[in-house]
């Protein structure tokens, strides 16, 4: 418990001797925390069109967002759904053969 105290003290004084450090970690988990809200939303078929808009104007600063997609559970099934129900795609993505 101790230990635990010391830790939130030191990592507490070194934000105050480095506060360009603190808000630049906040600036980080605020930016995760908006890619993972849009790679959830890409599940939901009623948000998941404005999810990709934002994900593609947005993509630069997520540096992770390629693991996240493909980590992310039902992501790439809805992106292919998306993909395969589109009048334009639709018609190739259904020609399409699997090669082995």
């Amino acid at each position: 418990m101790a230990m635990a105290k010391g830790m939130v003290v030191a990592e507490e004084n070194q934000a105050q001797l480095n506060p360009n450090n603190n808000s630049s970690q906040s600036n980080r988990d605020r930016k995760m925390a908006t890619a993972e809200q849009l790679v959830l939303e890409l599940t939901i078929p009623e948000h998941r069109e404005n999810a990709l808009l934002d994900l593609s104007k947005k993509r630069e600063l997520f540096q992770d967002l390629a693991p996240m997609l493909w980590h992310s559970f039902g992501t790439i099934a809805a992106l292919l759904q998306c993909v395969a129900s589109h009048p334009d795609t639709r018609t190739l993505f259904l020609n399409v053969q699997k090669r082995i």
